[in-house]
C-alpha cells in the first residue's frame, strides 16, 4: 500500500512538472510570434490586420502566463533539476520578450497612426494584462524555487519587469475607459463610443 501511495504521488508530481513545462513552451511560442509580428509592424502606414495579430498574440501570452502560474502553484516545491529546467526554458525566450517590449515602444507611432481610434489604448491594456499575469507567474515561480537559484530567477524577472514597466509608461497616456474598449478590434474595423481618461 505504501509503495502504491509513493507511486501515485510520484506520478502526480511528474504530471505537474510536465504541465509546467508544456505551459512554458506555450509562453515561448506566443513570445516568439509576438516578437515576429512586432518586427514586421511599421511605424507608419500600418494596417488593422497586423495590429489585430499583435493584439491576439499579446492576449494569448497573457492567458498562457495565467495558466503557467496556476500550474507552478499546483506543482509546489520542485527539485533542483526541475527548477533549473524551468529557468533554462525562461532564459530561452527572455531575449525575445525583451525585444518584443522594445519593439512595442518603438512601434507606438504605427499604432497611433492606424485608421481606427483607440488602437494604442488597446495595446496599453494588453501590456497591463501581460504585466499583471507575468508578475503572478514570477511570484509563483520564485515561491517554489530552491534558495540557491533565487538570484538567477530574480535577475531574469527584474529585467522583464523593467521592460514591461517601460512599455507600460510609453503607452500610459490616452488609455480608454472599460466602456470604451467594447467593440474596438472586436471586428477589426469598428470603434464604439469611448472616453479618453
Amino acid at each position: 500500500m505504501v509503495s502504491l501511495t509513493i507511486l501515485v504521488i510520484a506520478t502526480a508530481s511528474y504530471a505537474q512538472f510536465a504541465s509546467v513545462s508544456a505551459d512554458l513552451n506555450s509562453i515561448a511560442t506566443h513570445v516568439s510570434s509576438l516578437d515576429t509580428e512586432l518586427k514586421a509592424f511599421p511605424t507608419s502606414g500600418a494596417n488593422i490586420a497586423s495590429a489585430l495579430a499583435i493584439h491576439a498574440q499579446a492576449t494569448g501570452l497573457a492567458s498562457a502566463l495565467t495558466t503557467a502560474a496556476a500550474a507552478v502553484s499546483k506543482a509546489g516545491p520542485v527539485t533542483d533539476a526541475q527548477a533549473q529546467q524551468f529557468l533554462t526554458s525562461i532564459q530561452g525566450f527572455e531575449s525575445a520578450i525583451l525585444d518584443a517590449l522594445r519593439q512595442l515602444v518603438a512601434k507606438k507611432p504605427g499604432f497611433v497612426s492606424l485608421p481606427i481610434s483607440g488602437a494604442s489604448a488597446i495595446i496599453a491594456q494588453d501590456i497591463a494584462q501581460v504585466q499583471t499575469n507575468a508578475k503572478d507567474f514570477e511570484n509563483a515561480l520564485i515561491a517554489d524555487a530552491p534558495p540557491h537559484l533565487l538570484p538567477t530567477a530574480a535577475s531574469m524577472t527584474s529585467a522583464i519587469d523593467a521592460a514591461l514597466a517601460s512599455a507600460s509608461a510609453a503607452y500610459s497616456k490616452g488609455r480608454l475607459s472599460i466602456s470604451g474598449l467594447v467593440g474596438i478590434f472586436a471586428s477589426g474595423c469598428h470603434y464604439s463610443t469611448g472616453t479618453l481618461i
